[in-house]
């Protein structure tokens, strides 16, 4: 999508990149976790007061602004993208071909 952007002259502003489905943190961690191979250890903190009205509790990148652009390539699934970029771009020793 990134690519998709850069190489699209008459694509500005900010754009949403996603799936355009929505998912949970819960899911996000849980990809990232299987992603490294290990299993999941998620604790649970009580949110703080101060921010709980202004935490984002719901997540789905609106993505017609994107689409508008001409983008057709197959969106990746949450599971399928966190696992490309955790193994190719966040593990040690692995390093973006030129």
């Amino acid at each position: 999508m990134t690519l998709h952007l850069a190489e699209t002259h008459s694509a500005a502003g900010i754009f949403n990149v996603g799936s355009g489905a929505a998912h949970s943190w819960n899911e996000l961690a849980g990809y990232i976790f299987a992603a490294l191979g290990k299993n999941a250890r998620i604790r649970y903190v009580e949110m703080p007061e101060a921010i709980r009205a202004h935490y984002q509790y719901f997540t789905q990148a609106n993505i017609v602004k994107l689409l508008k652009t001409g983008y057709s390539a197959p969106i990746l699934p949450l599971r399928e993208a966190v696992h490309e970029y955790v193994v190719n771009y966040l593990l040690p020793d692995r390093v973006l071909d030129p």
